[in-house]
């Protein structure tokens, strides 16, 4: 093993902590940066960037779920729920995405970024639901619908190594009838059931990491940990919408990055 790069350590530890605090402020969209930060920001291969993305964000999750809980946003029963489904689709989505190149991979991953940014910036369309006030009641055919929908987010995470959850908010918000704050504090556990989920289908086909490889990603949890905690603590002293709007130009201008340098046959293998 050759000396530690202490440059990139930093950089690990900074990307981690913005890409927590994006998790703790909107609580979606956040995980859809650490895939490319792995790879472009601290040069690791594909096949491991996907399973380490998943570790990554599932870490970070669930210390913003913790937080979140202490506060009572969290909606176990109906997380538990979603992410059970999430978590078989996030087992098929891992052995698809062994079927797929590298660099096919990252082109379908920047549309996936941009569906994301899309979802992002129609965000204050959540803000308008206040239904905390009344209990909440599914019957079978909507729980079919929110297997469904888990099942879907579940297949997004276990190819792509993201959490989902610009899927998951505007589905338990709009479809479910939860708050902005309860859908946001409950798609973190259901991310964290993904990711867990995703990473056992990665490791049964023998994904590995380099010594450095698992420093790095150790920081990377660090900072993301710290991250996260803070985002959850700053939630709500500024209006989601434009967080939501200027997290969303970011993501969409990343995804057009990503597409001009794939496209262009410019890649990590």
């Amino acid at each position: 093993m050759g000396a530690f790069p202490i440059a990139t350590g930093l950089l690990s530890v900074l990307i981690g902590t913005l890409v927590g605090l994006s998790l703790g402020l909107v609580g979606a969209g956040g995980s859809i940066l650490t895939v490319p930060a792995l790879i472009y920001g601290l040069g690791i291969p594909v096949r491991e960037a996907i399973p380490a993305a998943l570790i990554l964000v599932g870490l970070i999750a669930a210390n913003g779920a913790m937080h979140h809980s202490r506060k009572g946003t969290v909606r176990l029963d109906i997380a538990v729920r979603f992410g059970l489904a999430g978590m078989i689709g996030a087992v098929l989505g891992a052995r698809l995405s062994e079927l797929v190149h590298p660099r096919m991979l990252m082109i379908l991953f920047a549309f996936v970024m941009l569906a994301a940014a899309i979802s992002l910036a129609r965000r204050d369309s959540t803000d308008t639901i206040d239904e905390s006030e009344r209990p909440f009641h599914l019957r079978p055919r909507g729980w079919t619908k929110l297997n469904a929908a888990g099942l879907a987010v579940g297949l997004l995470t276990g190819f792509f190594g993201v959490g989902g959850g610009f899927v998951i908010v505007p589905v338990l918000a709009l479809f479910v009838g939860l708050t902005t704050r309860e859908a946001v504090a409950t798609s973190l556990v259901v991310i964290v059931m993904n990711c867990v989920g995703g990473l056992a289908g990665h490791l049964t086909l023998g994904t590995n990491f380099s010594t450095i490889a698992a420093i790095l990603l150790g920081l990377f949890a660090l900072g993301g940990a710290a991250g996260s905690g803070l985002g959850v603590r700053l939630a709500g002293r500024w209006p989601e919408k434009t967080l939501s709007r200027i997290f969303a130009t970011i993501v969409a201008g990343l995804a057009v990055y990503l597409l001009a340098r794939n496209f262009s046959g410019s890649h990590q293998g």
